[in-house]
């Protein structure tokens, strides 16, 4: 998998959206990113949430946008709430937008 990170600008970025986000919030802002980062290639899988955190497990995806809830997962991802609404975005550990200190970092 290669992900974009810093200076990077070619690749491929793997991403798990809820059902609501894909549908509501990304395709305003897939579309800024292509526009920024034509080269790199942006791959959705959409699902819920228990799925997506399977996916991250395996290192399929880079991160996932999703309705948050408790689970046994919480001590295994960082995650940030995004909104009042219980979206979080999710990263293995090690990953780069796992040592984010906000979404544009």
């Amino acid at each position: 998998m290669n992900c974009c990170s810093a200076g990077e600008q070619a690749g491929q970025i793997n991403i798990g959206l809820g059902a609501s986000v894909a549908r509501s919030l990304m395709p305003s802002v897939i579309c800024r990113f292509h526009q920024q980062h034509p080269q790199v290639k942006v791959r959705i899988m959409e699902g819920q949430l228990l799925a997506m955190i399977n996916e991250l497990r395996q290192g399929e995806l880079d991160f996932t946008i999703n309705t948050y809830y408790p689970g046994p997962y919480d001590h295994e991802f960082s995650f940030e709430k995004l909104f009042e609404k219980p979206f979080a975005v999710f990263a293995r550990a090690g990953h780069p937008a796992a040592q984010a200190t906000s979404l544009g970092s």
